[in-house]
Formats: structure tokens, sequence, C-alpha cells
């Protein structure tokens, strides 16, 4: 950028258009307007309570034997059409 000035004036301009986004998370009535607006983007959230709930389902054997029954149904469905026991 030391050598290239047409690029630094594309940064710094870039810069300026872009110091407005910083502004809601340092002015209270700013960040108000923008989570009545938008608010998955302001909502603070748990990653500790997401990743648990990930866990409790990962850990689950419900959920395993619930999905490998699904899969066999599934696999059993396609091989009988491919045997042609259901013609359509």
């Amino acid at each position: 950028m030391a050598r290239d000035a047409a690029f630094a004036a594309t940064v710094r301009r870039w810069e300026d258009n872009l110091s407005d986004y910083d502004d809601p998370y340092h002015d209270p009535k700013a960040r108000l307007r923008l989570q009545a607006h938008f608010p998955v983007l302001v909502a603070k959230r748990n990653f500790n309570r997401e990743m648990a709930a990930a866990e409790r389902c990962w850990n689950s054997i419900t959920f395993w034997r619930a999905l490998s029954m699904v899969l066999v149904a599934g696999i059993l469905t396609y091989a009988a059409f491919q045997s042609g026991l259901f013609a359509l």
C-alpha cells in the first residue's frame, strides 16, 4: 500500500464506508435499533448450552437406534424395488 496510492485510497474509502457498522456495538441506542430490526445478529448465544444439546443427541443410544432403523428400512425398500418385488 505504501507504493500504490490508488490502492491505498481505495482501502481508506472502504474503511470510511464501513466504519459506521461498528457504531451499534458502542452506542446502546443504536444497538437496540439493530436488535429490533435484526435480532439474530445481536442475540447473545450460549455456546455451552448449544454444545450440550448436540452432545446429548450425539451420545443418545435412542437417536442412533432410530437412525439405524430408518436406514435399514430405506435399504430394504430400495432392495425390494430394485429386485422387482414392487413392480411400478
